[in-house]
């Protein structure tokens, strides 16, 4: 199969599932990810055929969409303040709004040496970006899942950034203690 046949294939399908524009953002995301290549060059060698490991990986996601799974929980990633960020059903994937916040947050701060709590961090967006931005942050991070906090734990390490991460329930006063 070549680029072409498989992006064609893939488009096919998305299209009974999603709008025009969406279906061919994520047929890109897709693409690229299988590919390792941008938009132009996958046109520019859209003859070039798949090799077996490619392809798999192809089917794979193809099947995974086709049950209406998010494209970003099929590829395991999704970008956030300009960082590609992992994901996985253990998280929600990061938004716009999100993001906005996180830049509001970064905006109002006074100074480097604030400390910040991120409360049901997740995939751990927002504690990352902050801390990206300002390294002199204390930056804490708290999430009930400890699954979420593995992905959280890894993204901080992906984009190297040292966070502070703990396992509790927010909401359950008496283990408030050691904030």
């Amino acid at each position: 199969m070549t680029i072409h046949e498989a992006n064609l294939r893939l488009l096919f399908q998305l299209y009974e599932k999603y709008d025009d524009h969406e279906a061919a953002n994520i047929a890109d995301l897709v693409m690229e990810n299988v590919t390792g290549w941008k938009r132009i060059d996958r046109v520019i060698n859209k003859e070039v055929k798949f090799s077996s490991l490619m392809e798999d990986r192809f089917n794979n996601y193809l099947q995974e969409l086709s049950t209406h799974k998010p494209v970003q929980y099929v590829l395991h990633e999704a970008w956030f303040a300009g960082m590609k960020l992992y994901v996985n059903e253990h998280v929600l994937i990061p938004r716009p709004e999100t993001e906005e916040l996180a830049d509001i947050a970064i905006k109002e701060s006074l100074n480097e040496s604030i400390r910040v709590l991120d409360i049901g961090t997740g995939s751990g967006c927002i504690a990352i970006a902050i801390k990206r931005k300002l390294p002199g942050a204390g930056v804490y991070a708290i999430d009930v899942s400890e699954e979420a906090l593995k992905v959280a734990e890894k993204n901080a390490i992906d984009n190297n950034v040292t966070i502070s991460f703990i396992l509790s329930d927010i909401l359950d006063e008496k283990k408030w203690t050691g904030f």
